[in-house]
């Protein structure tokens, strides 16, 4: 157990006077893609634009991928020109959702004001009825007989049919 612990403490102290932080040192130099395509001999063939894995066992005096001048100015021409690219794509998508959001709003706009127009035209027609009633009601109004005349008259020949009758029984039972 002792020796245990005097082994940590020697491997602790060890680690902590020989083991010193490494950090990266910042890049100094930065690799720059020449514009400028270097053209080949006159001895040499015209490959075109290749481009060229290395294979496993192939002799050549690194490992990565041979590029023939064309392939280098093709290259470059494609790097120069992927942000016209992308920006030309970004401008279609946007104005494609611009189309489409303009078609929904118009879609959503048409239909608004049809039911706008529905629901006014309703409110017109019941408009047009309440006044065909009004008028209706007025003119029954104007019309009609009158009730308290009528009502009296009967309530006053009623009175002079009793009295009748009462003069008739009497006279009739003496």
């Amino acid at each position: 157990m002792k020796t245990k612990f005097i082994a940590t403490v020697l491997l602790a102290a060890q680690v902590s006077l020989f083991a010193s932080p490494a950090f990266a040192d910042p890049p100094t130099t930065t690799v720059a893609v020449p514009l400028i395509v270097p053209t080949p001999p006159a001895s040499e063939p015209d490959v075109g634009t290749a481009l060229s894995p290395l294979r496993k066992l192939q002799p050549a005096p690194f490992t990565g991928v041979l590029v023939s001048p064309g392939g280098v100015a093709s290259l470059i021409a494609e790097l120069n020109s992927i942000k016209s690219l992308i920006k030309i794509e970004v401008d279609k998508a946007k104005a494609d959702e611009q189309a489409r959001a303009y078609f929904q709003v118009g879609e959503v706009t048409a239909r608004a004001d049809a039911d706008k127009k529905v629901a006014q035209a309703q409110l017109d027609a019941r408009g047009k009825e309440i006044d065909l009633l009004t008028a209706q009601l007025k003119k029954e109004e104007n019309n009609r007989t009158n009730t308290p005349l009528w009502t009296g008259l009967g309530f006053g020949a009623g009175i002079v049919v009793t009295v009748l009758t009462v003069v008739v029984v009497n006279k009739a039972s003496k």
